[in-house]
């Protein structure tokens, strides 16, 4: 998955301005920078058409209830509420997949309400 810059970022001699995105780094360099919130994660067109082909889910709704649910918890407290939902997922899942997992499953409604 791709990451765009959130700040300047000098990598391998290139700078890399705010929204920029962000090209040939490591697995662990990538980690690090979103570790150090100079990045984000940018989701394909590939990955999110999938995930709405597999929900019959309008694209736009989607995207508000991932970036609701994104708002309202951080990982550890999404997967503890999604566990609590009765959402099954991989203890390992990172945030994204678990946000998806969620959508998927039918359980938005229910962590909305709690985190409100």
């Amino acid at each position: 998955m791709p990451i765009r810059a959130l700040e300047n970022v000098k990598h391998s001699g290139v700078l890399y301005k705010t929204g920029d995105v962000i090209h040939g780094v490591t697995a662990s360099e990538k980690e690090r920078l979103l570790k150090l919130k100079s990045a984000e994660k940018v989701e394909t067109f590939e990955e999110v058409a999938t995930v709405v082909q597999e929900l019959e889910i309008d694209p736009v709704l989607f995207k508000e209830l991932r970036d609701d649910l994104d708002e309202n918890y951080n990982a550890e407290e999404l997967k503890r509420a999604a566990k609590g939902a009765g959402v099954e997922f991989e203890s390992t899942d990172i945030k994204e997949k678990v946000m998806e997992a969620i959508i998927k499953q039918g359980k938005v409604d229910l962590l909305l309400e709690d985190s409100e």
